[in-house]
C-alpha cells in the first residue's frame, strides 16, 4: 500500500469519488490496461484505511444553487418567448417540476452513495 499526498482532484471507485488536493490518501498500484501507458491506482482510501467519502460536505448544497440558477435562467427565457399567459404559467409549472424532480433525484443519490461508502451526509441547512 502506497500513501501520498493528492495533487490531482479524481479517482474511480463505486461511484465518482472526489479527493481534496492535499488530502492524505492510500493506494495499491497496478500495471497498465492492454494498449494504455497510465499506471492504475485501486483500493483507494484515506491515510489510515477509511473509505474515501463519495461526496464532500456543501457538494449538495452547491449542486442546488446551480440548479436553482438554471431554473431561474429558463423562467428568464420562458417570460421572452412564452406566447400567452396559458403557455407561461404550464412551461414554467414543468421547468419547476423538473428542477425539484432532478433535486430530489440526487438528493437520493448522495445519500445512497454516502450510505453504501459507510458515511452519513449531513445537509447544511439553506439559509
Amino acid at each position: 500500500m502506497r500513501c501520498f499526498l493528492a495533487d490531482h482532484c479524481s479517482c474511480l471507485a463505486f461511484v465518482q469519488t472526489r479527493v481534496n488536493i492535499g488530502q492524505r490518501i492510500q493506494f495499491k498500484v497496478e500495471p497498465p490496461l492492454h494498449g494504455k501507458n497510465m499506471w492504475r491506482a485501486r483500493e483507494i482510501t484515506l491515510e489510515g484505511g477509511d473509505l474515501v467519502p463519495p461526496f464532500h460536505e456543501g457538494y449538495l448544497e452547491k449542486m442546488i444553487k446551480s440548479k436553482k440558477a438554471k431554473f431561474g435562467e429558463e423562467v428568464f427565457d420562458i417570460f421572452r418567448t412564452a406566447m400567452d399567459q396559458t403557455e407561461l404559467e404550464t412551461r414554467i409549472v414543468e421547468a419547476y417540476d423538473r428542477t425539484k424532480n432532478d433535486i430530489e433525484r440526487q438528493r437520493g443519490r448522495v445519500i445512497r452513495a454516502s450510505e453504501l461508502a459507510g458515511h452519513t451526509y449531513a445537509e447544511v441547512e439553506e439559509k
